[in-house]
């Protein structure tokens, strides 16, 4: 069952349905919406996670850490946090990525913020590259079902760089933490 948008969408046998409506998918790993409405498209389902992800101060925190790593792209913290929040992984990986692998975009090529396939995809902004790099280390076959540490695996197999990136994790609160509720994103486990 996924809900999206205040709808609830079960799936099963290839096909998704809303309110009896069958809607042919391609496969039953993916669910297919109608029109051009999207499980991973940000301006359709901003609105489904849009109160949680800014309402716990992680929008907050990945902007604090950008900036604290002079990044340009702090801005974008939103969207850091919306796909996490839709593919359901942890909001601290993505911008820790992004600042190790293109240096929050300095070095990328075509808005590639992650040197997804050795920095030749493009995308068309870095948003789309947030949003298309969540969705895969979700739903990817060689991704999917794993640990944090176990996807770092996958991603890049030199175990200095896997280190490295929980170690900047770490720097941030781990989702649920009480550390999120900070009225001031100066009060979370310093970030200043």
């Amino acid at each position: 069952m996924l809900t999206l948008l205040g709808r609830a969408w079960a799936s099963g046998g290839g096909s998704a349905h809303v309110q009896a409506a069958p809607i042919v998918t391609a496969t039953p790993a993916k669910v297919a919406l109608p029109g051009a409405l999207s499980a991973i498209d940000p301006a359709s389902c901003s609105l489904a996670v849009q109160a949680d992800s800014l309402a716990d101060g992680r929008r907050e925190v990945v902007e604090s850490f950008l900036e604290k790593h002079s990044c340009e792209i702090s801005d974008l913290a939103h969207d850091f946090v919306l796909a996490a929040e839709l593919n359901k992984i942890d909001y601290r990986l993505l911008p820790v990525l992004a600042v190790l692998e293109s240096g929050c975009g300095r070095a990328s090529r075509n808005y590639n913020l992650f040197g997804w396939a050795n920095g030749r995809k493009p995308f068309a902004s870095f948003q789309q590259s947030i949003h298309f790099v969540a969705q895969r280390l979700r739903i990817a076959p060689h991704y999917y079902g794993k640990t944090v540490a176990q996807k770092l695996k996958v991603y890049n197999r030199r175990i200095a760089y896997q280190r490295k990136v929980l170690r900047m994790m770490e720097t941030m609160p781990a989702p649920g933490s009480d550390l999120l509720m900070a009225e001031d994103p100066a009060d979370v486990g310093g970030l200043e």
